[in-house]
């Protein structure tokens, strides 16, 4: 059996994985949730940095320490863009408007858009305001749909904490009074992509929408058989309008997901009852709003430096202890039109009871152009 090969079966049997993929589907999720996301450390304090510096060409060299790690333990602080440009379309909600051109507000954490190469923070915005209350959740695009730092900001200002300082500082990754950053995520993270961690995430992350769905399911059963909400459940949002011209262009996109056979989940109906409404409403928005999200920059993450990796590397060039493999491209789904690059984990060797070969462990990769709305000031 190859290397890879027992790599992605010890993966398989690990208690973590057989409870994600098992046929019974229980939506007590808490503890795996939490192993799985305990997985990934974005932290600034567990890095060892290179400091800034002047080449042998005279040319300045920022550290190699990832702003995503910074921004990622400053969660819950305090900052300002002095200077945002959108990317999009504005949206904003009736009687809304803007104090000033400089954003400011709690950074409450990090996204990464599923298909393009996009990602950036997001942040309870104290610069929108309306007459009765100030502040609304934003996102801010840092990095560009090629994957390189958004030219729509300049800089983020943060008053630092004492520890925060403490490590900027004695890691001398001070230039005057700002910390240059050359990267977005590290470059040598591509190589978690072949990792434990961002296997198990993954298929976490299609259980968490498969569980989603089922919780919808019954939500809409509820509602059609006369449940309703408890008054003030649910949040009345205000009706949005988009602002400025926009226009249609064509990006990168990159995705990677997991091939394998996956028993179909079953799950316990529950009583439709008001209880169950509010709870699996409650439930399915964290998973959708909050738990997916984290994991999903987290894996994004991952694949952005990939993504940069094989467009420098090639395909098969692989972290050290993968051997003999390689990746096939033309590869198609049984029925399907859409070429991807294909990286085997594992392929039983005896066929069916029908003679077919079974299917086994795969990486499906698709690199492709996809139509994005952009502002229509904005150039790729």
């Amino acid at each position: 059996m190859k290397q890879v090969s027992k790599r992605i079966m010890e993966i398989m049997n690990d208690p973590i994985v057989q409870v994600i993929v098992g046929q019974q589907r229980s939506l007590d999720l808490d503890e795996i949730i939490e192993k799985v996301s305990g997985f990934w450390k974005f932290d600034m304090y567990s890095k060892n940095p290179t400091p800034p510096y002047f080449n042998k060409e005279g040319k300045f060299v920022p550290t190699d320490l990832p702003l995503a790690d910074v921004l990622y333990s400053m969660i819950g602080a305090v900052i300002k863009l002095p200077y945002y440009k959108s990317m999009r379309e504005t949206k904003i909600k009736e009687g809304q408007k803007r104090l000033s051109e400089e954003r400011f507000g709690k950074i409450t954490g990090l996204y990464s858009n599923a298909e393009t190469l996009t990602s950036g923070l997001s942040m309870f915005d104290m610069s929108v305001t309306t007459s009765r209350e100030v502040g609304d959740w934003r996102k801010f695009t840092l990095v560009d749909f090629k994957g390189e730092w958004y030219d729509g900001w300049k800089c983020i200002e943060i008053m630092p904490t004492a520890e925060e300082n403490k490590f900027l500082t004695e890691s001398e990754l001070w230039t005057q009074n700002r910390v240059i950053f050359k990267n977005f995520v590290h470059p040598l993270r591509w190589t978690s992509v072949y990792g434990k961690a961002y296997f198990t995430t993954k298929l976490l992350i299609d259980r968490l929408t498969e569980d989603a769905k089922f919780m919808n399911g019954i939500i809409e059963k509820c509602l059609a058989a006369g449940i309703n909400f408890p008054e003030g459940e649910k949040k009345v949002w205000a009706d949005t309008e988009s602002l400025g011209d926009k226009k249609s262009i064509k990006v990168p996109a990159f995705k990677i997901e997991i091939d394998m056979p996956k028993p179909e989940g079953v799950y316990t109906e529950p009583p439709l009852t008001q209880e169950t409404l509010v709870e699996f409403d409650r439930k399915r928005n964290s998973y959708i709003y909050s738990v997916k999200p984290k994991l999903q920059f987290a894996v994004r993450a991952s694949e952005l430096a990939f993504y940069k990796h094989i467009k420098s590397q090639g395909w098969n060039s692989f972290p050290a202890w993968i051997k003999d493999a390689e990746w096939e491209t033309g590869y198609r789904k049984k029925g399907g039109r859409t070429d991807f690059n294909r990286f085997v984990w594992f392929q039983p060797s005896e066929k069916d009871e029908k003679g077919q070969w079974q299917r086994g462990v795969a990486f499906l990769a698709r690199d492709w152009e996809k139509a994005e709305r952009v502002s229509t000031d904005y150039e790729l």
